[in-house]
């Protein structure tokens, strides 16, 4: 993304938690029928929500 012009960019590492964004400590397809519940991990959502409230609120309004 930084290669093609966006500078604003973040990357995080979720430890635990599978590309759905679900809790996952073994990190296999398989074994998702296993997982508590498909519920996304609060923190992904915490850091998600505060990413895009810093983001959202510096973006002027376009129209």
């Amino acid at each position: 993304m930084r290669a093609a012009g966006d500078d604003d960019v973040s990357v995080r590492f979720f430890p635990n938690v599978s590309h759905a964004f679900l809790p996952d400590t073994v990190g296999l397809m398989s074994q998702w029928p296993l997982l508590p519940a498909f519920v996304t991990s609060p923190s992904v959502l915490d850091v998600l929500g505060s990413w895009l409230s810093a983001h959202l609120a510096a973006t002027p309004a376009k129209g």
